[in-house]
């Protein structure tokens, strides 16, 4: 018989070894508050897959990904400042681009994802799809390193190309067959019209 465990927080019964509560999100080993959401952007940001199946699956840590979201815009905001003259402008450019890199790649990663999977259970739910696009932000509050004489900008794209990766096992876990393949052109296309948006932006 399968062991179960109970979520301290809300009393939710959850199979063992789930790591966090399928109702709140709370990590079942008691972690909560600051350190629950810090230990998953750490867990995030080194690819690890079993705190994306948390939150692919706990709708609780709803709130936890608008904070990775939110802390990623405003390091991208912050390190813009290292790379042109530090006005407020350029602070805010640099936020809402992080907001539109994560808007891109989700409305792409949903519905690609919804495309590929045929049967309608297998599909991810809007909600899911944000929630884990939004975690693979994690590797995006190292954005702040932007402000770094000389190789600001070089770190900064490594952060891209990480973002790219912790993008790629979120959307993994969204897919029911967790082909690494199909997350990966998924990706891709989500990269390319990401470079169409950030083109008319720049225009």
């Amino acid at each position: 018989m399968p062991q179960i465990t109970t979520c301290r927080n809300c009393g939710q019964e959850c199979p063992e070894g789930a790591g966090a509560c399928t109702r709140c999100g709370r990590l079942l080993g008691g972690g909560s508050g600051p350190l629950s959401l810090l230990d998953r952007m750490l867990r995030a940001s080194l690819l690890e897959s079993r705190v994306y199946k948390e939150v692919s699956q706990a709708r609780g840590t709803t709130l936890q990904s608008v904070l990775v979201l939110l802390l990623m815009a405003l390091a991208r905001g912050v390190g813009r400042l290292g790379t042109e003259e530090a006005e407020w402008v350029v602070f805010v450019e640099g936020f809402l681009l992080g907001l539109v890199w994560w808007v891109v790649f989700t409305i792409v990663s949903y519905l690609l994802a919804n495309l590929i999977q045929t049967e309608p259970d297998d599909r991810p739910g809007q909600a899911q799809m944000a929630r884990l696009t939004a975690f693979a932000q994690a590797p995006g509050a190292l954005w702040v390193l932007g402000l770094l004489p000389r190789i600001g900008v070089a770190v900064t794209n490594v952060v891209g190309l990480w973002q790219l990766a912790a993008i790629a096992v979120a959307v993994q876990h969204g897919l029911n067959d967790r082909s690494v393949f199909r997350a990966a052109l998924i990706v891709a296309a989500g990269f390319a019209a990401w470079l169409v948006v950030l083109a008319i932006f720049q225009s």
